[in-house]
């Protein structure tokens, strides 16, 4: 049974509300780092008296690694911290094994610290970690940003994210993935081709049929309604249908393995079989390299994604570079500078 003291303990999300200051700006007054005014620092003081708020005890023995300067001092240390969302597990596991390649090659310390949805509870401890830059993933928004504001190290975001604010982000050109899928399957003689998608829609997605669309109509094609279906109970029969009629696709594109599974499966149904009667290409990441399933596919890049967004945030973190030029991989594989 957990103690009542550690349940009804207050947090440092507690005396931010208390006072109507963002959890960034309670622990740069609680460190004495980073620019506030003396009087937000004094509320800050007071408020934490107010409330009889005690820093986390682990935190207590946590340390600082700065001079008495307060200049930073270079840990060798990046922050991974994926904002989790349990669907999305294998998404990060590819992402840290880029990250790790070069933190390898470069002999530098990687920090995992996951946080689960709703994280405010956790910052107090994970912001006492001095690390030399941090990358992002997941459920990103302005909200976790500012959480790590008070770091002053650069942050790096990986895939999609909710930003307004300007940040470096490394993301895959999804809309190039789009048109690579059709040139594949145009180059194989197919003039009727399918989409099927993920019931949830996703910047990912909404980019990655933008280029099926995009790559058809230069062909002089389009994607007709009645090809695309997506993966929810209610569509499945209509898959069938699809599949089953005699103007059926000759070809498949599918976003995910998930979609791929389940096409390949209502394909054996009406009678086809995947390669041979219905040609499948599919976008997202190999669920084992074990094992090789029968079809095209088109990997998201995500451990080149995790790769390149180190070797940045290393330069990043030792030259603190601000430079605005945005690059493109010759991978699907798009740079965004932080443009502030």
């Amino acid at each position: 049974m957990q103690d009542s003291s550690v349940e009804n303990r207050i947090s440092i999300s507690d005396v931010a509300r208390h006072i109507g200051v963002s959890t960034a700006t309670v622990s740069l007054a609680l460190n004495s780092k980073g620019r506030i005014s003396r009087q937000t620092r004094h509320r800050v003081l007071a408020a934490c008296k107010q409330l009889e708020y005690h820093p986390h005890p682990a935190a207590r023995f946590l340390p600082s690694l700065r001079s008495l300067s307060n200049a930073r001092i270079a840990t060798n240390t990046i922050g991974f911290t994926p904002v989790l969302d349990p669907k999305d597990a294998a998404t990060y596991l590819n992402f840290l094994y880029g990250i790790t390649s070069v933190a390898r090659r470069e002999h530098k310390a990687i920090l995992y610290q996951p946080l689960e949805k709703g994280f405010e509870a956790d910052l107090e401890l994970t912001n006492h970690f001095q690390v030399d830059g941090r990358i992002l993933v997941g459920s990103v928004d302005d909200s976790a940003l500012e959480a790590f504001q008070s770091e002053d190290a650069p942050l790096m975001v990986l895939g999609d994210h909710r930003c307004q604010r300007p940040v470096w982000n490394v993301n895959s050109d999804n809309a190039v993935a789009g048109r690579m899928a059709v040139e594949h399957l145009w180059n194989l003689g197919h003039r009727r081709i399918g989409v099927f998608c993920e019931p949830n829609r996703t910047a990912y997605q909404d980019e990655f049929v933008r280029g099926i669309q995009d790559a058809l109509q230069k062909q002089g094609g389009e994607l007709a309604p009645d090809l695309m279906r997506t993966n929810r109970a209610g569509e499945l029969e209509r898959l069938l249908a699809l599949l089953r009629s005699q103007d059926r696709p000759t070809a498949f594109i599918a976003v995910q393995w998930d979609c791929a599974t389940v096409l390949e499966s209502h394909a054996r149904e009406a009678g086809l079989i995947a390669s041979k009667d219905l040609d499948v290409v599919v976008f997202g990441i190999l669920p084992s390299e074990r094992i090789v399933p029968p079809f095209a596919y088109i990997d998201q890049g995500y451990r080149e994604m995790g790769r390149r967004a180190m070797e940045i945030l290393i330069h990043l973190a030792g030259k603190r570079d601000q430079s605005t030029s945005c690059r493109t991989l010759v991978q699907p594989i798009l740079i965004r500078p932080n443009r502030d």
